[in-house]
């Protein structure tokens, strides 16, 4: 349990920093939280998966090998299109 409640936390940002810019358009139509912290809350999770990102790619990269870090990127693609289009289908 601990190790997917880990999992998601590492792997959020570096989706939302991929789709930063449908997250940015996608503010003003959520009425879940103030827009203000929602904002907030958007940019720190941008921030955060462009700094961990690279980072934790190096990591899997130098305790694997570089093959098995592209495919996890190919497999962040694919999940990326997939919470993309979650997004746009339940909030539009």
């Amino acid at each position: 349990m601990f190790c997917k409640k880990l999992s998601g936390l590492l792997n959020s940002p570096v989706i939302i920093e991929n789709n930063i810019n449908a997250a940015f358009s996608l503010l003003g139509k959520q009425n879940v939280m103030p827009l203000n912290m929602a904002v907030s809350a958007v940019s720190t999770l941008g921030y955060l998966g462009i700094l961990m990102g690279p980072a934790i790619i190096g990591f899997i990269a130098h305790k694997t090998s570089l093959y098995t870090s592209f495919g996890l990127l190919a497999g962040l693609v694919v999940l990326q299109m997939c919470v993309a289009t979650y997004i746009y289908r339940k909030v539009l």
